[in-house]
């Protein structure tokens, strides 16, 4: 198993054990990709050292878990549309399910989804983000989930937001990130 990473428009690549693997440095990383080879998709988009909403879902599949957490496009109409049609599907776009349920103005580029096949989180990936105790109090509270949705503080800038559980989403507060 390894993974593979695509950042600022680059690929890195590691064929040992995901935990083994080390991303390339960088003092910023706002977006990066990871396919890991067993299927599982992680999106990592945290700064170092910055606080971070965590949340926890269930969802069916990681296309489903990223359609959720992240903009984007309904296809658009065809050229038979008329301009009423036209206008109404820019009005609807982009489409963000979470950020209709969060309630609040979110940066994309900080929100990151770490979805797992099967019945609970990537616990492993969340330990290297935040420290054991912690992780421990949102394992402690979690009943049933398999994906984690990261939104990191710089996605919602310097305005004061109180996010509370949705109808997917479970919060489980704000920690400082490793």
């Amino acid at each position: 198993m390894g993974i593979l990473v695509k950042a600022f428009n680059s690929i890195w690549s590691c064929d040992a054990a995901p935990d083994k693997c080390r991303l390339p440095p960088a003092a910023v990383t706002p977006i990066q990709s990871v396919r890991r080879d067993d299927g599982e998709h992680l999106e990592r988009s945290m700064l170092p050292n910055s606080s971070i909403h965590v949340f926890t879902a269930l969802f069916e599949s990681s296309e489903e878990a990223f359609a959720f957490a992240h903009p984007h496009w309904e296809p658009e109409p065809g050229d038979d549309a008329s301009d009423e049609e036209y206008a109404a599907w820019e009005d609807r776009n982009p489409v963000w399910p979470m950020k209709v349920e969060l309630g609040y103005r979110i940066e994309s580029d900080f929100v990151g989804v770490v979805w797992s096949r099967g019945d609970q989180p990537d616990w492993q990936y969340l330990a290297s983000r935040l420290n054991a105790a912690q992780v421990a109090a949102i394992m402690g509270q979690t009943t049933s989930a398999n994906c984690l949705v990261l939104i990191d503080q710089a996605a919602i800038k310097d305005e004061r937001v109180e996010f509370k559980p949705t109808g997917s989403l479970t919060y489980h507060g704000s920690f400082i990130s490793s």
